[in-house]
């Protein structure tokens, strides 16, 4: 890469990466019904600018929190609107 006046990490790393952090993230995902919450705390994501091509691999709403009050009532918010299975009776 490098002899063809590329850049080995932003060529090749990046894409390797960020391939292997999309199916991460789908393994979580079983199926349409499923929900649930991931945290990435990695900085990189939003301070470094290839952190964008990780964000936009995901299947999923992303939301970018940096206020912790913020982030407690958001989840919160996410957490009550949830539908609840009923139980059985």
């Amino acid at each position: 890469i490098a002899r063809e006046g590329g850049d080995a990490f932003l060529d090749y790393m990046v894409p390797e990466a960020v391939l292997r952090f999309k199916q991460g993230f789908g393994r979580l995902i079983r199926g349409k019904r499923d929900e649930g919450l991931a945290l990435f705390l990695d900085s990189r994501l939003v301070h470094k600018g290839y952190g964008q091509r990780f964000l936009r691999s995901l299947p999923a709403e992303t939301r970018l929190c940096f206020d912790p009050s913020t982030f407690a009532s958001e989840l919160h918010a996410w957490y009550v609107a949830r539908p609840r299975p009923r139980p059985d009776v």
